[in-house]
């Protein structure tokens, strides 16, 4: 299966032991701009990925997760996993 993978936050409220994101000393951001990814869709389109991975630290953390997801459905991917 083709898929396109969008990384969309450095936030996380976990701390897995085997994640780098748990380490203290990882620079962490915040959420990606809903303008670049939705950008990043766009010039993915077409292009025959049948899924969208969204991954970061913890995608469920963002606010605006439900719009992002209906971004990738106006696009037309298929599927979407996390």
């Amino acid at each position: 299966m083709k898929e396109l993978s969008i990384h969309i936050t450095d936030r996380c409220n976990f701390r897995c032991r085997f994640c780098v994101w748990g380490d203290r000393l990882v620079r962490k951001g915040g959420d990606v701009a809903a303008a670049d990814i939705e950008a990043f869709l766009e010039s993915n389109r077409g292009q025959g990925f049948e899924r969208v991975n969204l991954h970061g630290g913890e995608p469920t953390l963002r606010r605006d997760l439900f719009d992002v997801l209906a971004r990738i459905r106006a696009f037309g991917y298929p599927l979407v996993s996390l």
